[in-house]
């Protein structure tokens, strides 16, 4: 929907979910200044291709935005999961902290960075179209 969205708007945009384009190959969909991963992360059964497949098709100068929640705070050790995001049934088989999102982003070759709880970000560097809500310390 967002892709549509913005094609309405004349940005150029592609969409692409590998269980709905089973028949494209990730490598003919191209390069990307930004690529988009709403609520992705957290159903992916294998992380490691998923960054694989993101590292592809990011251009040089690209940023990831994605979305996930982290569970810093939500699980605790030698205690029971009482956290919704982590619920039976929802779907959601890949749980995250701040710490491990920064390590899968350094076993990449990208930044990390967190605008909130939910809302993330990887980069190589910040292309100066991003440079006003991306800071790098």
């Amino acid at each position: 929907m967002l892709s549509k969205t913005l094609n309405a708007l004349n940005w150029q945009s592609q969409t692409y979910d590998p269980f709905v384009n089973r028949e494209t190959s990730v490598a003919e969909l191209g390069k990307f200044d930004l690529i988009t991963a709403y609520e992705v992360f957290e159903h992916v059964p294998d992380v490691q291709d998923l960054m694989v497949n993101l590292r592809t098709l990011l251009s040089d100068n690209g940023v990831i935005l994605f979305s996930t929640l982290v569970s810093d705070e939500h699980i605790k050790p030698n205690q029971r999961i009482n956290w919704w995001y982590a619920a039976p049934r929802n779907g959601h088989i890949s749980l995250f902290t701040t710490k491990s999102l920064s390590i899968l982003a350094q076993h990449h070759g990208f930044h990390f960075g967190s605008f909130s709880s939910g809302f993330h970000t990887f980069f190589t560097q910040v292309p100066p179209w991003a440079s006003h809500i991306i800071q790098v310390e």
